[in-house]
């Protein structure tokens, strides 16, 4: 029977191609799920306020705020695309999101579609990846690194 034995180089050498492997998903993970949900956030500006502002008649959230999220929501995807406080960021889309899909998406909550399946997925799936990042952080490729307590 072979006997497996490692030095402590080679195990420091296994655990820096884990954490640079950990830090090239940190960075896939939150650039692409931040470059998607950023062309849908520019789409909302361009579009206006006004379908949000009618869909939540009963929830009394003033205009202003409706308007201030959507420029929170660029800006917290471009902070999490170029690692400065992703953590923060990433938990303000994690709260917006949790908000929207209950008020804005709940009718496709039951909502099958006939190819691609359940309507509501595509929101979860964002969801789930900004609690991932506001979990991990931006990791060693950003721009704040992975020393900042918000990173």
């Amino acid at each position: 029977m072979h006997r497996i034995t490692m030095n402590a180089a080679s195990l420091k050498e296994r655990v820096a191609s884990a954490d640079r492997s950990r830090d090239y998903a940190c960075a896939l993970l939150r650039i692409g799920f931040s470059f998607l949900l950023l062309y849908h956030g520019y789409l909302d500006v361009g579009s206006g306020a006004q379908f949000v502002i009618h869909a939540l008649p009963g929830a009394g959230i003033p205009e202003q705020l409706v308007k201030l999220t959507y420029i929170a929501e660029i800006m917290a995807l471009l902070m999490i695309i170029f690692g400065v406080w992703a953590r923060a960021a990433a938990l303000a889309m994690a709260v917006n999101l949790a908000i929207a899909i209950p008020f804005i998406y709940f009718d496709e909550a039951f909502s099958l579609r006939v190819r691609t399946g359940w309507m509501l997925e595509l929101h979860l799936l964002y969801l789930a990846n900004a609690i991932v990042v506001a979990l991990q952080g931006a990791g060693q490729y950003s721009i704040g690194g992975t020393n900042g307590r918000w990173n």
